[in-house]
């Protein structure tokens, strides 16, 4: 990880086994996100908690469940629990 001299984080990385994720400062253009995680209600209801505004909530589609909200600096973060055979 690395911070600027004002304690901001500008770049980060995160082993998953063999691979990574990094994630940098998002100049001059916002990212954009996809988390599969267990409950994206409970991670979107999270991330509005912490200061993000909505996207669209949580619905279930015919892919699976997806909500997504948009952080302080533009970057959009979609939640989604991939749709199952018996769903």
């Amino acid at each position: 990880m690395r911070h600027d001299e004002g304690g901001q984080l500008r770049y980060a990385r995160l082993r998953i086994g063999d691979g990574a994720i990094e994630l940098g400062e998002g100049e001059p253009m916002p990212g954009s996100f996809l988390l599969y995680v267990g409950d994206p209600d409970a991670r979107y209801e999270q991330a509005l908690a912490a200061g993000a505004t909505s996207l669209m909530p949580p619905t279930d589609q015919p892919y699976g469940r997806i909500g997504g909200v948009q952080d302080s600096w533009g970057n959009q973060w979609f939640v989604s629990r991939p749709a199952t055979a018996s769903s």
